[in-house]
């Protein structure tokens, strides 16, 4: 009796094991593998062990590094390498099976960042202030810029001088030297100087066009690079005029030795100059020329008036009016009798002896600001800074050599620095700042940029790694790729779904027409999924079942990124993959 219960003890404990073990199931599966396999659709975020099991078949450093240091992928990278690690990882999947894998992408510093990082660059030298600003002599002395200057007026016009065959999009950086504080300038020990100067490259607005007689009037001309032009002549006949072109005011209260020098080209005239053209010069011209004291000058040089290629340069001496606020002038008047010749004026200098000496209050520092290039002229731009010296110290550490280091990490001083110095920044404003940085590894200090944007309330640096997916599909041998059709979603998609989602999300179509991207605070995921595919079916007019897409669209969480929606079109609708 005691036997029979021992073996009915023993054959409960067999049941027991055999019977209820819960990976039976996954045992059947690999058994199945060992004779073909199962197919079977799978999807994981890659982990760090999944990075080394690429490990044996890296082909160079850069890519070891990738896998056991930043565990991350380059797009290039993870399509070259993944395969392998799903073979290692699911060794018992047949043909037919997929794998939808999402891995740490390194997309690279941000591309708005790194065009401010490697602008071209110009170096300001002292002489190149001349001819910007009418006070360009005092700047040219000091050689700097402070607060009483148009910064942006001055630098601009010396981009416009130096850089040749711009086109809209270049980006420069200009260097220079700045000082919070105007220097003190005294005209005490200088040379001669141009006090003032007018090239009437773009028009004549510097000047004052007055018609006493004739419907004539002083105007703007391309030719010799811009000029003042004349001509009294019109319908076949000589006009009667008397037309003046006044300069603005001209300070020669601190000068000696002042000169008047203009550069013409006169046409079709018979007659002397002198009788029908003049220059002249007046202390107390307030607007009205027929009110003011006018004193002739006597012109040393005329062209003989016959010819477009003939141009001369005219100097008269003005010392005697050293010590005034003068106007200069330059009068044309005809007669029906008299020849009404065309009479250019390109470019107009007055010149003296200053003697400057400056004394400066606050030594200026240097200072790069971005420029780019637009409809003919140079802007500055506005959301991109330039760490200056004084930035560094009034950041602690980066102060002791004025860059930044992986033991001074960049992003962690800046986005203080950012809230510190912009406290009004305003929800998803942006900056990109450029700064230096210490590389250990190369030995050498280089630049840097990164862009930074409000997030809840809070300055927070780009990130240039994001999550990934890719999805792979296996033919019996290789893990490939699928054939999905990528696109990238541009403006014209975000305003196709700004007007045609008004009504199913005003808030979202609204936000996305002011910047063009999803938010995903208006938005979402079925939104985003349906504006998507609503649009898919525009772009592709005919659509084949099983097709796929993977769709890179910009959305806006606090952060701007570009995440990937990988969709296929089967039985009629769309379905997320």
């Amino acid at each position: 009796m005691i036997f029979k219960n021992i073996k009915f003890i023993y054959a409960l404990l067999l049941v027991g094991v055999f019977a209820c073990d819960p990976m039976q199931d996954v045992y059947d599966d690999l058994d199945k593998g060992s004779t073909g396999g199962v197919t079977s659709d799978v999807a994981f975020t890659m982990t760090e062990d999944d990075f080394e099991l690429a490990l044996p078949i890296a082909e160079n450093g850069s890519d070891s590094s990738s896998m056991n240091s930043f565990y991350n992928f380059s797009d290039d990278q993870a399509r070259k390498y993944i395969p392998y690690i799903l073979s290692k990882k699911f060794p018992q999947l047949a043909k037919g099976s997929s794998a939808n894998v999402t891995y740490a992408q390194y997309q690279g510093n941000s591309a708005e960042a790194n065009t401010y990082s490697r602008a071209s660059l110009y170096d300001v030298e002292a002489e190149d202030y001349t001819g910007t600003i009418a006070a360009d002599s005092v700047l040219v002395a000091a050689g700097f810029l402070s607060p009483s200057y148009d910064k942006e007026a001055v630098l601009s016009a010396i981009l416009s001088a130096k850089v040749q065959d711009a086109t809209d999009g270049d980006v420069y950086g200009i260097n220079y030297q700045y000082a919070s504080e105007d220097p003190v300038v005294d005209f005490s020990n200088a040379g001669v100087q141009n006090i003032h100067r007018e090239v009437f490259e773009t028009d004549i607005d510097g000047y004052t066009a007055i018609s006493l007689v004739g419907d004539q009037t002083f105007g703007y001309n391309q030719f010799f690079n811009g000029n003042a032009a004349m001509s009294g002549f019109s319908g076949g006949s000589e006009i009667p005029n008397d037309d003046w072109l006044v300069s603005p005011s001209i300070d020669l209260s601190e000068v000696t030795e002042s000169k008047l020098k203009f550069h013409q080209v006169i046409n079709f005239l018979d007659v002397d100059p002198a009788l029908i053209l003049k220059a002249k010069i007046s202390a107390d011209f307030s607007g009205d020329v027929t009110a003011a004291t006018w004193t002739e000058l006597t012109v040393d040089q005329w062209p003989a008036g016959n010819s477009w290629s003939e141009e001369v340069w005219s100097t008269m001496d003005i010392s005697a009016f050293d010590g005034q606020v003068v106007n200069v002038a330059f009068q044309y008047v005809t007669t029906e009798t008299l020849d009404a010749p065309t009479w250019e004026i390109g470019e107009v200098i007055l010149e003296a002896l200053v003697d400057v000496s400056v004394t400066v209050l606050e030594e200026p520092e240097s200072n790069r600001s971005f420029f780019t290039y637009s409809s003919g002229s140079w802007e500055l731009v506005t959301n991109a800074y330039y760490l200056t010296a004084s930035d560094y110290d009034a950041m602690g550490a980066p102060g002791q050599y004025d860059n930044f280091s992986s033991s001074l990490p960049a992003d962690s001083y800046i986005t203080t620095y950012l809230s510190t110095n912009y406290p009004y920044a305003q929800e998803e404003d942006e900056m990109v700042v450029v700064y230096k940085y210490f590389s250990s590894s190369s030995g050498s200090t280089q630049t840097r940029s990164n862009l930074y944007t409000v997030v809840g309330g809070s300055w927070t640096a780009y990130t240039a790694v994001i999550d990934a997916t890719l999805l792979f599909a296996f033919d019996g041998t290789t893990w490939v790729p699928d054939n999905t059709i990528k696109l990238t979603f541009g403006a014209p998609d975000y305003t196709w779904i700004s007007d045609n989602f008004a009504d199913i999300n005003p808030g979202g179509a609204s936000n996305m027409g002011t910047y063009g991207n999803f938010s995903c605070f208006e938005w979402s995921e079925d939104q985003i999924f349906d504006a998507i595919t609503s649009r898919l079916e525009v772009i592709y007019s005919s659509i084949e079942e099983g097709q796929k897409y993977q769709v890179t669209y910009s959305i806006y969480c606090g952060a701007s990124t570009e995440p990937s929606l990988a969709v296929i079109y089967q039985g009629g609708t769309w379905e997320k993959l």
